[in-house]
């Protein structure tokens, strides 16, 4: 029985320092569908949350990619052996272009490597990316400040693969406490330039008088101005009357158009139904010469009512219920149901019908649970890249533009570096 406490004992002392494989690494995109995956649990939730921002931010602007990734332990690999087996299984980048970046970090062994791909070389050679992580991480990692170091080298390798150079490393200033900074010189700004007046030019001082064609112009403009809103008010009362006037087709006199009251008399039970629903509205005009009447149908617009298919009377109305909401990932369902409201009908019709997945904006960010995503469309390679990987997924729910949630595409050649902290 001691033997198997001591035994137990040792497993679980040495459960965390048991290393990670590349296949135990869970996948960012398949998870969270974000560019971390924190094994380490080495990343708060706000320095997760800009990490995510800014690659997403690269994604849109430059079609590059890169996967953070913390590891407790990887074994008897280095950290950088480690980044290039997670690289070329994942295939971060997009196919053909080769433009991604694993950057890794072993909490245990305390390096930090990043794996390059075959694209960027030339933009982030293997020194200039180990300079960005000496300058930017080492730092903070001996500070124990995980997340601002991953942080800090993302932003700098998204300006760099941007267009822009590489931003020295902050020097500290004499005089100065860690969290003062040296004040800044205002930049210049040329005075304004004032024109002067010239008190000898002729008239000057002098109030302008108009001449007699400015006269004549503001004339003609007060007399056109009410003639022009006659003429319009003159033609909208003449349209209106068109359509409120028939003629009878006996004595060709205008007919009298009935109001709600009056035109109850000349409507059957189902078309005052109709009316008392709100759906339609029936017009009736009426010759009282030949007494003829005129009766004419008139959709209300959005009444919410449809034709009977049964008794043929405008008296269905729908409902609708939504059974599960539309999400980013997924399309929501809702019960809609079709009553007629006529007498005796009894018709009934009830249908599922399939709600839209929702749409991101640009430059809006959307958190929500433990995942976050910068609400922007990610291009044509939904996740790393659009080509193949070791592990694919044909899952239509990935939220990205072409519907993948795996990563695939890019390759490497083992661009690069690794250093200690």
């Amino acid at each position: 029985m001691k033997k198997w406490c001591v035994a137990l004992l040792v497993f679980v002392l040495a459960a965390p320092l048991r290393a990670e494989t590349v296949d135990s690494v869970p996948n960012p995109l398949h998870q969270q569908r974000w560019w971390v995956s924190d094994g380490a649990k080495a990343i708060n939730n706000d320095d997760t949350l800009a990490i995510n921002r800014a690659i997403e931010d690269l994604k849109v602007r430059t079609g590059a990619e890169i996967a953070v990734v913390t590891v407790q332990n990887t074994g008897d690999d280095s950290a950088k052996e480690f980044a290039t087996a997670l690289f070329n299984r994942w295939k971060v980048g997009q196919k053909g272009k080769d433009n991604g970046i694993v950057l890794l970090m072993a909490m245990q062994k305390r390096r930090v490597a990043v794996e390059i791909g075959y694209g960027i070389e030339g933009e982030l050679p293997d020194g200039k990316a180990m300079d960005i992580v000496r300058d930017r991480a080492v730092p903070r990692f001996k500070q124990g400040d995980y997340g601002g170091g991953l942080l800090a080298v993302v932003q700098e390798f998204s300006q760099v693969l941007s267009g822009g150079a590489s931003s020295p490393a902050p020097k500290k200033t004499p005089g100065l406490t860690q969290r003062q900074t040296a004040p800044r010189k205002a930049p210049y700004q040329a005075p304004p330039v004032y024109r002067e007046p010239i008190y000898n030019e002729p008239n000057y001082g002098q109030p302008s008088v108009a001449g007699p064609f400015d006269l004549l112009i503001g004339l003609f403009i007060l007399m056109i101005f009410p003639l022009g809103i006659g003429v319009f008010i003159w033609i909208v009362f003449k349209i209106v009357k068109g359509l409120n006037t028939r003629q009878c087709p006996q004595c060709k006199r205008t007919m009298r158009y009935l109001n709600e009251l009056e035109d109850d008399a000349f409507l059957d039970q189902g078309q005052r139904l109709e009316e008392t629903l709100g759906g339609l509205d029936w017009r009736v005009w009426r010759c009282d010469t030949c007494n003829l009447q005129h009766i004419e149908r008139s959709v209300k617009f959005l009444g919410g009512h449809e034709d009977c298919p049964r008794c043929r009377h405008h008296t269905v109305k729908f409902d609708s219920a939504t059974l599960r909401l539309p999400t980013y990932y997924d399309e929501g369902v809702r019960e809609v149901t079709r009553t007629c409201h006529f007498p005796d009908c009894n018709y009934s019709h009830r249908t599922h019908e399939v709600m839209p997945r929702r749409q991101r904006e640009s430059n809006v960010i959307i958190v929500g649970g433990l995942g976050s995503h910068h609400g922007t469309s990610w291009g044509d390679s939904g996740g790393f890249g659009g080509g193949s990987s070791s592990s694919s997924s044909s899952s239509s729910d990935s939220g990205f533009s072409s519907g993948s949630s795996d990563f695939g595409g890019g390759s490497s050649g083992g661009g690069g570096g690794e250093t200690g902290w």
